[in-house]
């Protein structure tokens, strides 16, 4: 059975993939060693950080962006 998971080229900004997907983890914990939940552990920390940094300055973004929409119907 194939499953299909989304790679960063593929994603778009309203696009999100949870980590409990079925195609990115097994169905049961049992079947994760030691090594595995550790780094597991490990890679959402990183995630969660991007993601504290990244979330304002998209919203940074957007907000430039409307004000430049906003000046060119001045």
């Amino acid at each position: 059975m194939a499953s299909t998971v989304a790679t960063p080229m593929s994603l778009t900004s309203s696009d999100s993939v949870p980590l409990s997907s079925p195609g990115l983890s097994p169905s049961t914990p049992g079947q994760l060693s030691p090594d595995d939940v550790e780094l597991l552990a490990k890679l959402e920390e990183v995630l969660e950080h991007i993601n504290n940094i990244l979330l304002p300055v998209h919203s940074k973004c957007l907000c430039l962006q409307e004000s430049i929409q906003f000046n060119t119907f001045l």
